[in-house]
């Protein structure tokens, strides 16, 4: 009701801004003081400037997480068959090099049993 007229609450938003000019205008903390910037920081989160805006996703993950399509099978359970797959390619490939590992060995034994 009484929101749409301008009357938003802004009790968190002025406390934060309290807090940002008794912390960083130099109320509390002297300059030399303020070597662990972390501990002084009070509410504030740590913002990186740096990090991008969204996720870095390869075109694999992309077409994974395509949102119109026509299975009609529930994200949870996509996502559940994917995690599977996922490990089962490892076990495969694990499986795969320790088969060729044992063909290297057993070609290295004939081959010694035909030098002798």
């Amino acid at each position: 009701g009484n929101r749409a007229h301008g009357s938003f609450p802004v009790r968190r938003l002025q406390e934060l801004i309290e807090e940002h000019e008794i912390v960083w205008e130099g109320g509390l903390a002297k300059p030399d003081e303020r070597q662990d910037e972390l501990k002084e920081r009070g509410r504030f989160p740590f913002i990186d400037e740096q990090a991008s805006l969204i996720d870095e996703m390869t075109l694999k993950d992309i077409l994974r997480l395509r949102h119109k399509t026509n299975s009609r099978r529930h994200p949870k359970w996509r996502e559940i068959q994917y995690e599977y797959k996922k490990s089962h390619k490892s076990y495969l490939r694990r499986r795969q090099m320790l088969e060729d590992e044992a063909k290297a060995r057993m070609g290295v034994i004939r081959q010694v049993l035909a030098d002798s």
